[in-house]
């Protein structure tokens, strides 16, 4: 029975996966990448206290699709969910594109099938030895609208290159 129902999970993952779902495969800083920056995903903004169902993802995007995304960090649902600030290394010299997506649900959760998502895409080269924040918000009345926000940690500014990239709309 376990042998089966283990199974049944597996096919029912790989069988929903497509480019539009967000891949949850962790980013690594190249090994051969000798300029490292900093990423800082502080607490708080919208850090699950909305809703009990909410959930956030940030990540690397590395091609066209949702699936090419790799992750950098996932704030979850509920107590006890990950919703500490992370910081983390990340490549630098040359531009990225971020991806930050929000999942947002009524208070009937998973349950009704009531949720909107929104994905956000900024595009930036960090410059090593620098330190970056990110932070995503959505719209507490239209939770499908959302804004995301870079700034140089030290002196609060906007890198000098950051620019926003058509969204696509990825799920997870």
């Amino acid at each position: 029975m376990r042998r089966a129902v283990i199974l049944f999970c597996a096919c029912s993952t790989a069988a929903v996966a497509g480019d539009a779902d967000l891949n949850y495969k962790k980013y690594k800083v190249p090994t051969d990448q000798v300029k490292i920056a900093i990423i800082r995903f502080p607490k708080g903004h919208l850090r699950l206290s909305i809703n009990r169902g909410d959930a956030q993802y940030y990540g690397v995007l590395r091609g066209a699709a949702c699936s090419s995304a790799q992750r950098l960090t996932v704030y979850d649902a509920g107590i006890g969910g990950n919703t500490t600030e992370n910081s983390m290394p990340i490549e630098a010299g040359h531009k990225l594109r971020i991806i930050a997506a929000v999942q947002k649900q009524d208070p009937a959760g998973y349950q009704a099938e009531q949720y909107s998502w929104c994905t956000r895409i900024v595009e930036f080269a960090p410059e090593a030895g620098r330190t970056y924040t990110i932070t995503q918000e959505a719209d507490a009345t239209r939770p499908d609208f959302c804004a995301i926000d870079v700034r140089e940690a030290a002196s609060g500014a906007l890198p000098a290159d950051v620019a926003e990239v058509s969204p696509m709309a990825c799920r997870f």
